[in-house]
């Protein structure tokens, strides 16, 4: 299984995977945030001329100019009355949810790259070591036969010929047709 981990790990297929999920993930949170009251702090600066008519006077009788600064939050909250917001938190957590599963797919299918080709290395080395067997067998099987062949040259090995009305090779020994009186086997 580490094998599988390290392997997959690297695999660019495997991060873009991982990558879709986190994001996918991520925007699940935003769109979950908006279910939430909304804050927001604002601060405004402005300068303006500020003249008699502000104070309902006339414009002449006043004539200043004036910066005028606004600091304040502002809180708002949508309504969730006919489920629009849920409706969307559950679209995006149903599209998280495949991406997950997409990026399960892709691992499991990783993993199964990595198991059969694992297996097909396994049976690579085994056919090696058959085949090195097999050599090992087929030289021993020359090098007897080798042996057999430089001692059948002899002058006392057994010599096979054939019988006319016979498909049976005979052994047949050169001393015994050249010593047919003698009482020992000379082979």
């Amino acid at each position: 299984m580490r094998l599988c981990r390290r392997r997959c790990g690297r695999i660019p297929t495997s991060r873009g995977a991982r990558h879709n999920l986190f994001a996918a993930q991520y925007e699940l949170q935003a769109v979950a945030g908006t279910a939430l009251p909304q804050i927001a702090v604002g601060a405004k600066a402005t300068r303006s001329r500020v003249n008699g008519s502000f104070l309902y006077e006339p414009p002449e009788a006043l004539q200043v100019t004036a910066n005028q600064f606004n600091l304040g939050p502002s809180l708002a909250y949508d309504l969730d009355v006919f489920g629009r917001i849920r409706r969307s938190i559950e679209s995006q957590a149903a599209q998280t949810e495949q991406v997950g599963h997409q990026a399960l797919n892709v691992y499991i299918t990783l993993v199964n790259q990595v198991v059969m080709t694992a297996f097909g290395l396994a049976a690579a080395v085994e056919q090696i070591n058959v085949t090195r067997r097999l050599v090992d067998d087929l030289q021993e099987q020359f090098d007897l036969t080798q042996h057999w062949t430089t001692r059948a040259r002899s002058p006392t090995a057994i010599r096979f010929r054939r019988r006319p009305s016979s498909r049976t090779p005979v052994p047949t020994c050169r001393a015994w047709r050249s010593n047919a009186t003698s009482t020992r086997t000379p082979c």
